[in-house]
């Protein structure tokens, strides 16, 4: 049988405690159990004010790889507009993303956020990347 890979772009995830995080928390076991190798790429929880909960951490599967990016810092950007995490963090999702697309086959990336800017990426790696 033959094992998909799977890249999910979250920028939250655990610790975060946000509705994005536990969409793809609860969906990782099925996603192992239909044969798809999960990466998760997250902005670092360092540059979130989400509420955290470290116990989450306990609920993700052992074989998930997580990649953690930076952001630009929130006090700096908020004085020209620019506090959403997806605007702070879209260099980084661009940069880590396209070093994965070279090093590693997926075969589908998956968005779960309420970040949508970043979703703009999607188009780009699908240009970049037609086999996707």
């Amino acid at each position: 049988m033959r094992n998909n890979r799977l890249l999910i772009i979250s920028p939250y995830f655990a610790p975060s405690n946000a509705a994005d995080m536990r969409r793809i928390r609860m969906s990782l076991p099925y996603f192992k159990q239909f044969d798809w190798a999960a990466d998760v790429v997250m902005v670092d929880d360092k540059y979130s004010e989400m509420i955290k909960d470290e116990l989450l951490l306990q609920s993700i599967p052992f074989d998930v790889n997580t990649y953690k990016i930076d952001a630009l810092s929130k006090t700096l950007t908020s004085k020209v507009g620019l506090g959403r995490l997806a605007l702070r963090s879209m260099w980084y999702y661009l940069k880590t993303v396209n070093r994965l697309l070279k090093a590693t086959k997926y075969d589908l990336i998956y968005f779960s956020t309420t970040q949508f800017p970043v979703t703009i990426l999607g188009a780009y790696w699908k240009r970049k990347m037609p086999n996707l």
